[in-house]
């Protein structure tokens, strides 16, 4: 059910191999790739960040905790990939190297973010979007932009 709920409707590509990607890679100016990027992982976790509290409160079992921790690690390394692309086009903040900012960004793009903010605060998922782009161009390439 996890899987289904990241890889969503439609052909069963994960994300590196959906359109989207592609188009996020392109991305001429940080605004645009960091744009295409909320959007399309917002999407993602519209699906699942309501089921994170449950597959961490099940994480006691085996088998659930051999999930999450693969789900987790995949998330880190597609996260790795799109910061190293990013901060090879448009550079990271002064004195921030390529594991904290992956750091930050599995906190800022995290279900536990998007649940917080979305599912709990009333949060629109378009206000979550502009948030987390501005966070991510501040933090992460110090760049910043207005919310």
């Amino acid at each position: 059910a996890y899987d289904y709920a990241v890889i969503g409707d439609g052909e069963q590509l994960p994300p590196e191999l959906q359109p989207w990607y592609s188009e996020f890679l392109a991305g001429h100016r940080l605004d645009q790739a960091l744009a295409i990027l909320v959007e399309n992982v917002g999407a993602v976790l519209s699906r699942t960040a309501p089921l994170d509290a449950f597959v961490r409160s099940a994480s006691y079992e085996p088998d659930a905790a051999r999930i999450r921790s693969h789900a987790e690690m995949m998330r880190r390394q597609a996260w790795t990939a799109m910061v190293e692309h990013l901060a090879a086009r448009f550079g990271l903040a002064g004195g921030l190297d390529l594991r904290h900012a992956v750091d930050i960004l599995m906190l800022l793009m995290s279900p536990t973010s998007y649940q917080t903010l979305v599912g709990e605060s009333g949060w629109t998922p378009d206000q979550w979007r502009q948030w987390c782009a501005a966070a991510i161009s501040a933090q992460i390439f110090g760049v910043l932009t207005a919310v």
